[in-house]
């Protein structure tokens, strides 16, 4: 999904911004004396930790912090990087998370289907109507995952996949029933078909 929204326009803009900070970027690594690492592709690992110094690096951080043009680009860049997973998200998340449990009764997404799961109304023994399914993919990506998302914004898109499960771990091993936060907000438990009585 992000590879296709880089063929579109969000995509371009990301690409401009990103050139016009790199050429900053390239120009106070090198007048800082810390270039080799960045704009030669042939330097070794061994010269590139070696190529400078943490106060050479201090000193190509600070002048290409202090410049707000560099900082304009850099944000604008993180902007449109940000939107980019954003959508790519929400795009996979509404169809494997969303859509294809709607228009399964069980509540089965594709993982769900293999391992032989289903998802219930823990208060009627019974399967999740559409409502709850709605509630529960809802609370799913904007709490569990955009809000973590957001909060991360400035850094690596991994500390999204790090944190969002992690919440959703926290949250099962503190419930007696098991249950993520999206599944305590629509009453949904996961349930194993195989030993279930639905």
């Amino acid at each position: 999904v992000t590879f296709v929204l880089s063929l579109t326009p969000l995509g371009d803009l990301y690409n401009d911004a990103y050139n016009k900070y790199k050429v900053l970027y390239d120009s106070y690594a090198v007048q800082a004396g810390v270039g080799t690492w960045v704009v030669s592709s042939s330097t070794s690992v061994v010269s590139i930790i070696s190529s400078y110094t943490s106060s050479m690096y201090n000193a190509f951080t600070s002048a290409a912090l202090a410049d707000t043009t560099f900082v304009a680009h850099m944000n604008t860049m993180m902007k449109y990087y940000f939107i980019i997973n954003v959508v790519a998200i929400a795009v996979v998340e509404a169809i494997f998370l969303f859509l294809i449990p709607m228009l399964n009764k069980k509540g089965q997404s594709v993982g769900k289907m293999m391992m032989g799961l289903a998802v219930v109304d823990i208060r009627y023994d019974m399967y999740l109507s559409k409502k709850n399914k709605a509630i529960r993919f809802a609370m799913g990506f904007f709490v569990e995952t955009l809000l973590i998302l957001f909060l991360f914004r400035k850094s690596d898109i991994t500390m999204v996949n790090i944190f969002s499960p992690l919440l959703v771990f926290m949250t099962i091993m503190m419930s007696q029933q098991k249950q993520a936060l999206h599944d305590v907000v629509s009453h949904a438990k996961v349930v194993d078909l195989r030993t279930a009585t639905i």
